[in-house]
C-alpha cells in the first residue's frame, strides 16, 4: 500500500478502508486503478501493485522481492491487462457522450416528422420575397384577409415555397 501511495498519492482501495471496521468490510472494497489516478504508469506496475495490494492474503506476493522484481521488470501476466471502458473509467462522460450522439441522430428526425417530412426553412431568396409580402401586406381581393395572420401566411409560405412550417414557426 506505500508503494501504491508513493505512485499516486493516493490510498488503493481509497478512504472507505479507515471506516472498516469489521473483517466483512474490507473485502467488499474495489481497487482504484493506479493508471487510472497517474495515466504515466505503465500497465505492469499497476498489474504489480493490483497483486500486493490484494484482498485475499493468497494471491498476494509471498516475499518482498518478487514484488520489487516485478517493479523493476516488466511481468509479461500485466502486459495484456485489458484496457478499462469508458462507462467503467468515467460513466458520467460516458452518458454525456451518448446523450450528445444521439440527440444528433434523433433531433434532425423529429424537426422532420414535425414539419411533415419536409426540409424546414427558407433560402434567402425566399425570405426576401416573404418579407416584402409582409410589409405590402395582403391582397384584400385574392388572400380573403385585409391583415396577415399566422395561419395564414402558413399557407402562403406553402403555397409559394412548397415549405411546410408551423403557425409558430411564421
Amino acid at each position: 500500500m506505500i508503494a501504491y501511495q508513493i505512485l499516486t498519492g493516493q490510498l488503493s482501495f481509497g478512504s472507505q478502508i479507515a471506516t472498516a471496521k469489521t473483517r466483512v468490510q474490507p473485502g467488499r472494497l474495489t481497487y482504484h486503478s493506479a493508471r487510472a489516478i497517474n495515466p504515466a504508469l505503465p500497465a505492469w506496475i499497476d498489474g504489480a501493485l493490483l497483486r500486493a495490494t490484494a484482498r485475499d492474503p493468497h494471491k498476494r506476493y509471498e516475499d518482498l522481492s518478487a514484488f520489487t522484481y516485478d517493479l523493476r521488470h516488466p511481468n509479461p501476466r500485466y502486459l495484456a491487462i485489458p484496457h478499462t471502458p469508458l462507462i467503467a473509467r468515467d460513466p458520467l462522460l460516458f452518458w454525456k457522450l451518448l446523450s450528445l450522439a444521439l440527440a444528433g441522430v434523433i433531433m434532425p428526425g423529429l424537426r422532420a416528422v414535425r414539419t411533415g417530412g419536409h426540409p424546414a426553412g427558407l433560402n434567402e431568396d425566399q425570405m426576401a420575397e416573404l418579407k416584402a409580402l409582409v410589409l405590402k401586406g395582403p391582397d384584400p381581393e385574392k388572400n380573403n384577409v385585409v391583415r396577415w395572420r399566422c395561419v395564414d401566411l402558413r399557407d402562403e409560405v406553402a403555397e409559394r415555397f412548397n415549405v411546410t412550417v408551423s403557425e409558430r414557426t411564421i
